[in-house]
């Protein structure tokens, strides 16, 4: 069975957020955990899912939301461990005015690698 990292973006996904759903229901999903939900700090959320993707036996598949969908793009050109693909959902539009400031050094890469973007207008 494979692992699933569970990245959410700022605030971490309350208890009702899809994310935290997810993770409820399957036993393999877990969540990466940065010290900050609420400010993201690169190289402490880059650690963080490094940590995660470390614990993993396999190549995990990492399910990004918002700004992590930014993360896991620049966490992977720079990782020692691989992903089998990532599930990027609602990445953030970095022009946007609430974008946080914290996540501007996020928008230099690009994901190398097996993924699927979802986009929506609610979120």
């Amino acid at each position: 069975m494979r692992d699933i990292i569970m990245v959410p973006g700022i605030g971490g996904s309350g208890e009702a957020h899809w994310q935290s759903r997810w993770e409820a229901a399957d036993p393999r999903m877990r969540r990466f955990s940065p010290s900050n939900w609420d400010r993201p700090d690169l190289e402490d959320w880059i650690a963080a899912l490094d940590r995660a993707a470390g614990q993993s036996e396999n190549e995990p598949l990492l399910v990004a939301h918002s700004l992590s969908c930014l993360l896991v793009a620049h966490w992977a050109r720079r990782a020692a461990h691989r992903v089998s693909g990532a599930l990027l959902v609602a990445p953030p539009d970095p022009r946007s005015p609430v974008f946080p400031p914290g996540g501007r050094r996020l928008c230099r890469s690009t994901f190398h690698g097996p993924s699927v973007p979802v986009a929506c207008h609610s979120q």
